[in-house]
């Protein structure tokens, strides 16, 4: 082998380092807030002014990573998207290179040098920073001393410093996808998994968030899915976590799917009662907008009202339309609030079949319908129907090719 092989394997070898570096301790968050304006918080996800069209209303939506907590070869710390521009979107590399004008290698090598690679340099010019305290300099509240409407900002506090902690795993992933997802849309939606009894990510978060300055004052037991119990527990039985979603993309609460179900519940509140160190949470709607679709509820057409959270994530993304899932088709009324506030000109019911099929739960789908009608009379209100003996639910209506009709309500 020649002496100049030899030297582009070296350089082979030491930019895969580099690179897996990069991708595992820097953080796009990290460099937004030294590279982006108007970046704010918006639940667990940041919202900034896109640098790649002339943007006054933050269109750039970034889903922060962090730092050693990659799944490796998954993706890396952290994504962004511009829902304005279209085709940008990316990794924090991929920020920086379309920042820069540059090529990935060479954005890499900048992220590498400036966040201080193990052979940058004894003075790297720019270490990763974390957060010392809120925006407004003040310290995270106690909830024992808040009103009701301060506690539900308490609440999005916890899950915006816990969600990005937590990783979604392998077995989560493969059965979201066998659903339809596609892997941006699971890592869009946010999906986590809530990790087994024994596992060294239930407890210790106390500590942890304090060493990252995140939420030092710690919350008195009544924070969703935590108890104060060894250094501060996640609390919940293993599974699934799927984020219910307000229509300004706040995150409001989570429902665990669990891993084994013992007694006949397929899904339950993260913030469960029952639990220690949990609190009551209502079922609070998910408002899910489809991944590749422009625009924002402000001028959304039309919209989906479905059973399940999750159901509604996978109906936006095939369906392309819009959709709101509640926890049961019996709390159908808790989106009316919302709707009351935007400006949707059709309301379309998709509950299961079973729903429209039973004589006993039939009359909960028609008074939804009279409802909207009296409520709306200005806008449209249909149902869809498809063969019920072959499939429950939309969601699966839709991954089995199933004709599916809509129809005036009676």
């Amino acid at each position: 082998m020649s002496p100049a092989a030899v030297e582009t394997v070296a350089e082979q070898q030491r930019r895969k380092a580099h690179w897996a570096w990069v991708r595992a301790h820097v953080d796009l968050l990290d460099v937004a807030r030294d590279r982006l304006r108007g970046l704010k918080a918006e639940g667990h996800h940041w919202q900034a002014l896109c640098p790649f069209h002339d943007d006054h209303h933050p269109s750039l939506t970034i889903n922060p990573g962090v730092a050693d907590a990659v799944q490796t070869g998954a993706r890396y710390a952290g994504r962004f998207k511009c829902w304005v521009c279209p085709n940008v979107f990316g990794t924090v590399i991929d920020l920086v290179a379309y920042l820069d004008q540059c090529e990935a290698s060479e954005a890499m090598e900048t992220l590498y040098q400036q966040y201080g690679g193990p052979d940058a340099g004894a003075n790297p010019s720019h270490a990763p920073r974390v957060p010392s305290k809120p925006s407004d300099g003040s310290d995270p509240p106690v909830l024992s001393k808040l009103l009701p409407e301060e506690v539900e900002k308490a609440r999005q506090a916890w899950y915006a410093a816990v969600w990005p902690y937590l990783t979604l795993n392998d077995n989560h992933r493969r059965a979201l996808m066998q659903r339809g997802l596609s892997q941006e849309s699971v890592d869009a939606h946010g999906f986590r998994s809530l990790p087994d009894e024994g596992d060294a990510m239930r407890i210790g978060w106390q500590t942890r968030l304090a060493d990252r300055n995140l939420l030092p004052s710690w919350p008195e037991a009544g924070i969703p899915g935590m108890s104060t119990d060894h250094d501060g527990q996640l609390t919940g039985t293993p599974g699934l976590l799927i984020p219910a979603w307000s229509v300004t993309h706040r995150m409001l609460g989570a429902q665990i799917r669990p891993d084994r179900v013992d007694d006949h519940k397929k899904y339950r509140w993260w913030s469960s009662p029952h639990r220690h160190g949990g609190s009551t949470m209502t079922s609070v709607p998910s408002w899910i907008w489809p991944l590749d679709l422009p625009g924002s509820w402000d001028d959304a057409p039309e919209v989906i009202l479905t059973e399940g959270l999750l159901k509604a994530i996978v109906i936006a993304e095939l369906f392309g339309i819009p959709t709101v899932g509640v926890a049961g088709f019996t709390q159908w009324e808790r989106i009316l609030p919302t709707l009351d506030t935007l400006a949707i000109g059709t309301v379309t019911t998709a509950f299961d079949a079973d729903v429209w099929e039973d004589a006993q739960k039939a009359p909960v789908e028609q008074r939804c319908w009279a409802t909207l009608r009296h409520r709306y009379p200005a806008r449209t209100i249909q149902a869809l129907r498809w063969d019920g003996a072959q499939a429950k639910g939309l969601d699966d209506a839709l991954a089995a090719a199933i004709v599916i009709h809509p129809q005036a309500v009676p």
